[in-house]
């Protein structure tokens, strides 16, 4: 049997639930109290190691902060180098976004469940 080693981390999605940072066609649905999983041939998934991080990531956006939510969150780690991104979205190409440019605080997972939502 493998066992994984889980972390606590904040997951920012939008007021549907879905990936803050991807377009709706393409976003991963998160439920509170449920694992999600990346789609398939897609992965892994982003959480931010600290609420803070998650909270500098909402003031930065283009969209005011009452769009986003942040949930505390059980997850799994992830050992892949980036996200994959799809390069446009009539193709099913996608590209890497290496770890080190993605947002300050952020971590890779293979599963996340969501706790609680937190405060913003």
């Amino acid at each position: 049997m493998k066992y994984f080693e889980a972390k606590i981390g904040y997951k920012v999605v939008n007021k549907k639930n879905l990936s803050a940072s991807t377009p709706d066609p393409e976003a991963v649905h998160y439920r509170l109290r449920k694992w999600t999983l990346p789609k398939k041939g897609c992965g892994p998934l982003a959480v931010f190691i600290k609420r803070s991080y998650a909270m500098h990531y909402i003031s930065h956006e283009q969209a005011p902060p009452k769009s986003f939510r942040i949930y505390c969150c059980i997850y799994i780690p992830s050992n892949q180098p980036g996200l994959h991104l799809r390069n446009d979205f009539a193709s099913k190409n996608y590209y890497e976004t290496p770890r080190s440019i993605l947002p300050k605080g952020t971590d890779l997972a293979s599963a996340v469940l969501l706790i609680k939502r937190c405060h913003i």
